[in-house]
């Protein structure tokens, strides 16, 4: 009887962690760190741009005439506004040796000469030049104007206008002819008019 006795206790003991009297157990951690982190460097980021801007080089621009001496290089015509009809004949010319220069405009012009305007482009610190501006009739249009143009550079030298003293009206159907005399030698400038169609 006790040995049945002691059997059942020890069942009982045995069995006792696994019957549920009707609580929950809720485990409870707790975790306390013994440490805390302690960032051992500071990063200070300072970015200050600093530019310098040296030219390597300084250029020198000097004209040069790409025609032959005693020649006129172009003989150009611009149109001034189609409405007003209005055309801008430049001869640029340089002397030769001689002082002397000529060109033709490639087709012909019929209107009223409105101006005539002389641009030293060079200064050869020479006397005055003479300049005429010959129509297919021989006639200077210029009608004398262009008998004492001054060589100094940047002197700029124009005519308007119609009288005795000023430039001649009109041309008629015409190839216009420059012709430069008196200049120093490579003398280097342009002669420009204005004929209204």
């Amino acid at each position: 009887m006790k040995r049945l006795q002691l059997i059942g206790i020890i069942l009982f003991l045995a069995i006792m962690p696994l019957m549920s009297f009707g609580e929950t157990a809720t485990p409870t951690i707790t975790s306390t760190p013994t440490s805390t982190p302690t960032p051992t460097s500071t990063s200070t980021l300072t970015h200050t741009p600093t530019i310098t801007q040296t030219p390597t080089n300084t250029a020198t621009v000097t004209q040069t005439p790409t025609f032959t001496p005693g020649a006129a290089g172009s003989a150009d015509r611009e149109v001034i506004g189609r409405s007003s009809g209005v055309d801008k004949i430049t001869f640029e010319w340089i002397a030769d040796g001689s002082g002397n220069a000529a060109a033709t405009t490639p087709q012909a012009y019929t209107g009223e000469i409105l101006r005539a305007v002389f641009v030293n482009i060079t200064d050869t610190a020479s006397d005055p030049y003479v300049v005429t501006i010959t129509d297919e009739d021989g006639a200077d249009v210029l009608d004398g104007v262009a008998s004492s143009i001054p060589s100094e550079a940047a002197t700029k030298t124009s005519y308007s206008g119609i009288s005795t003293t000023k430039v001649q009206s009109i041309v008629s159907t015409s190839a216009l002819s420059l012709t430069v005399s008196g200049a120093t030698a490579a003398h280097w400038a342009k002669t420009i008019l204005y004929i209204k169609r």
